[in-house]
Parts: C-alpha cells; structure tokens; sequence
C-alpha cells in the first residue's frame, strides 16, 4: 500500500512539472514570436502572347529565387508608327529619319523594341522608305515612305538690255540641268528654256518692259523623267527691259534749240545731253525729266548734236546711239 502511494505521489509531482513547463512556453509564445522567412522577389517578365497592330499581347512576372508567380497583365497594341520628319533636301548624305511609335494607351513604345531599316535613303527620284522591325513583346513590321527632293536656288538679273534680260543662279546640289520659266500674261509660270549652266540670257523680248522668272532644278531619271524641285520656294527675280531711245527732232530758234521726241513704252523719265564730237562725251542738259520737248537755251554757235535717252522705272537707260542724233545748227 505504501508503495502505491509513493507511486501516486510522483506522477502527481511529474504531472505538475509538466504543466508548470507548458504554461510558461505557451506565454513564451504569445509574448516572443518567431519571426517568419519572406522573399525580396527579384523579378522577370516572360511573354505569353506578343502585342501586335491592332492586337493587344500578354505577359505575366515570376520571381527568380522563389515560386511567386502574378498574374497575367496586358501588353497594349502598338497603335501608331509615324517618322518624325518626311521631307528632306538632298545633299549627298544619308537620310535616316526617327520615329514615334505610340502603343494603345498613348504611351511611347522605347526603341529597344524595334529596328529601323532604310531604302534609297540618300538619292533624289526613287522611292525613299523605312522599315520598322518590332521585337522583344511586340512583333509587325511597318514601312514608313519619305521624300528626298531637289533644293531651290537663289535667281538674280545680272542685267538687262532693250530687248533682253540675262539670269544667273546658284548650283542646286544632284542637279544635271536648270528649267528658266517666265510669267505669262495669265500669271501662269512657263518653261521658256533649259540649261546646264548657272546663267542663262532670254532674248527677243520687248523693250520697256517688266518680266518676271523662276528657276527650278531638275534632272533625268532612269526612267527618262524629269524630277525638278518645288515651284514653293524656288529662286524668283525680275527685270524690266531697257527702253527703246527716243529719235527726237531740234528747231533752231536764235540761239535755243527746242527737241522733242515721242513718248516710248516702259519709260519713267528722260535724260537730255548734247554731244561733243570733240572730246566724244555727253554733256547732261536735262535729268529726270517728265515731258515730251524741251528748250536748250544758249546754245553753242555751231553744228549741236543732240540725244534723248529713255529710263525705266529701275533706272536704266536706253543705249547711246550715235545714229540717231537730233541735228541743229546755231548761228
């Protein structure tokens, strides 16, 4: 029976101990927890269906170091592919326009998606374009044309006469020749000659009068054509022909002699001179001057020759002519 207690009296002695154990982990516990192990995910992307014109794609991000996984997210389609600038000026060099690309939301796509190729991109005449190669997330190709043309050239009138009007330009690089074109009486620019050279003269023109041009470059392609640079722009200059002189006729009045002469087309006003068939000059009587006769007063006891020059609204004047001096002799 004693051996029975004494039993009973240690499991009881155990049984506490263990309870008193159990309690104080179970506070321990509560009040000092184990921290737990989170991943400070390094992610990637990896595409599931490529975005494309018109066609949104798809992708979803995984954690390199763990088995996180998201999920699924859009790619936008590209929406719009355009160069930046089209039209060029040639110059001999390479042309290699940039470009915007424009995904669905409005957002710029980076370059890093895609590769830009170039077709005919540094002469004039022949089909000018780009290729736009997507890769990476989005897949197409796109061409993209540009314009490569002619300069325009800066025209002067180097000078006129009674009857033409001498042009002269500067060189457009590419071209092979230049198309000389006149305004017509309808406002309409035509073609009235060509040359390889950088100065040209029409001729056969009517004196006294306004004549406006234009220069273009141009030259001929394979296909035998003409590509000539733009009308906008080009080189524009005018000139007025000079006038015809005036044939006058003198009257001897004592010591006056009075000239008179018909008016002629394009003039703004005359110069009247007396020659000297000694020394060979042109002595000025009369400068800028409105009318159709005029009196010399005084003039020299002799045999007088007498010229009448006609000048247009620029200035110029008609030439000298020794043929068609106005005689008078003064007693």
């Amino acid at each position: 029976m004693k051996k029975i207690m004494r039993a009973m009296i240690a499991m009881l002695v155990v049984l506490s101990i263990f309870s008193t154990s159990f309690i104080a982990f179970a506070d321990g516990w509560d009040t000092d927890p184990v921290p737990l192990d989170v991943c400070s995910h390094t992610l990637k992307e990896k595409v599931v269906v490529k975005a494309g014109p018109g066609t949104d794609g798809k992708y979803y991000e995984y954690c390199t170091k763990c088995s996180y996984k998201s999920e699924e997210k859009v790619i936008p389609c590209i929406k719009g592919v355009a160069l930046k600038k089209t039209v060029f000026t040639y110059d001999g060099k390479k042309k290699t326009p940039e470009v915007n690309v424009k995904d669905g939301s409005g957002k710029t796509i980076s370059s890093k998606y895609y590769d830009v190729s170039y077709q005919n991109n540094s002469v004039v005449g022949k089909k000018t374009r780009a290729l736009i190669t997507f890769k990476g997330k989005y897949t197409g190709k796109y061409y993209r044309d540009f314009t490569i043309k002619l300069g325009n050239t800066t025209l002067k009138v180097d000078k006129t006469g009674v009857n033409a009007v001498q042009l002269s330009w500067k060189k457009v690089p590419g071209a092979k020749y230049y198309g000389i074109y006149e305004l017509d009486s309808k406002s309409v620019y035509q073609r009235v000659a060509s040359t390889s050279k950088l100065t040209y003269t029409v001729k056969n023109r009517k004196s006294g009068k306004r004549y406006d041009y234009l220069v273009r470059a141009y030259y001929i392609n394979a296909a035998g054509k003409e590509v000539l640079s733009d009308f906008s722009g080009a080189g524009r200059a005018y000139g007025i022909t000079l006038c015809k002189a005036p044939k006058a006729t003198a009257k001897v009045s004592g010591k006056d002699v009075k000239l008179s002469w018909n008016s002629v087309q394009g003039a703004a006003s005359y110069r009247v001179y007396r020659y000297d068939t000694k020394t060979g000059k042109y002595i000025t009587l009369v400068n800028n001057y409105s009318g159709k006769s005029f009196v010399a007063k005084k003039q020299p006891k002799g045999t007088n020759y007498y010229l009448v020059r006609a000048y247009n609204s620029r200035g110029g004047g008609s030439p000298y002519n020794t043929k068609i001096l106005a005689k008078a002799v003064v007693k």
